[in-house]
């Protein structure tokens, strides 16, 4: 297989890059809750993040560090926040994957179907997903045969759009939007955000990780299929390096749910 990738330099990453985006969020819980409350127009309790989130300070000694945001608040909410730069395709499919893993993942804690917390799955996108114009655009299930009855199963799946220029937007929403889009911050929240960027581009540790990842992902696409590669890929895949179809690609398998037990398998193996 071959395949072109630019690859940024660190100093060159911007907030829409998963890596500084993931660890921004996961390290500034107030930025984190503001930008939430934003997107969302309402709002969001004490962040807690899970405690099986992997952090940066895990990556360097951790196999499979994904990169997604997701925290729970004190308001019996759960998020999980994507950004999201290049359309894949399978964006809506991807959103019932992760609501079904937020889901999983209570009920393995020991909830019950009555105790499972409201969840709003939110990928933050460069581009319009659906072609209508609007900054966002909101799922939640609704009866075909009438319209005022809600499902009320606590599901929310959400897509911003950062190329919508519509009137109507506060002044807030449209100037993230237009953050997003490369323009100069120009608001409280955008300010803080770019504050954040600067002092990331000199984190020395967050450096190594980005370093050591862009070389495990340089690897994989060596010549040669060298002992270990199925670990490369996963790796890859599961820092959020490897679009999904590659990884299904390379390892033959037909879904990413069969992905996601294969991981599991291989990481149970070793133990």
């Amino acid at each position: 297989m071959s395949t072109r990738r630019k690859y940024k330099t660190y100093k060159e990453l911007s907030f829409t890059d998963d890596f500084l985006f993931c660890n921004i969020m996961q390290n500034n819980p107030d930025i984190c809750k503001e930008l939430v409350e934003l997107l969302l127009d309402r709002k969001v309790g004490k962040v807690a993040y899970s405690e099986t989130q992997k952090s940066i300070d895990l990556a360097l000694e951790q196999k499979g560090v994904r990169l997604d945001v997701y925290f729970e608040d004190d308001l019996s909410t759960a998020y999980n926040i994507e950004m999201q730069t290049s359309n894949t395709g399978n964006l809506p499919k991807r959103s019932r994957y992760y609501q079904g893993t937020v889901d999983l993942n209570m009920i393995s804690s020991g909830a019950g179907y009555d105790e499972l917390k409201t969840s709003y799955i939110i990928f933050i996108n460069t581009f319009d997903l659906f072609g209508k114009g609007f900054p966002k655009y909101t799922f939640e299930n609704i009866c075909q045969e009438s319209s005022d009855l809600h499902l009320a199963d606590g599901t929310v799946k959400v897509f911003i759009n950062a190329k919508s220029t519509i009137p109507g937007m506060s002044p807030e929403l449209q100037g993230f939007l237009r953050y997003l889009r490369g323009e100069n911050p120009d608001t409280p929240l955008t300010d803080r955000i770019q504050n954040e960027v600067v002092k990331s581009r000199n984190n020395v540790r967050w450096e190594r990780v980005y370093m050591l990842l862009e070389e495990k992902y340089k690897a994989y696409f060596a010549e040669g299929r060298e002992e270990g590669r199925i670990d490369t890929i996963l790796e890859m895949f599961e820092s959020g390096y490897l679009p999904v179809k590659v990884a299904l690609k390379e390892t033959g398998l037909d879904s990413e749910a069969a992905l996601q037990a294969y991981i599991k398998e291989r990481k149970e193996s070793t133990k």
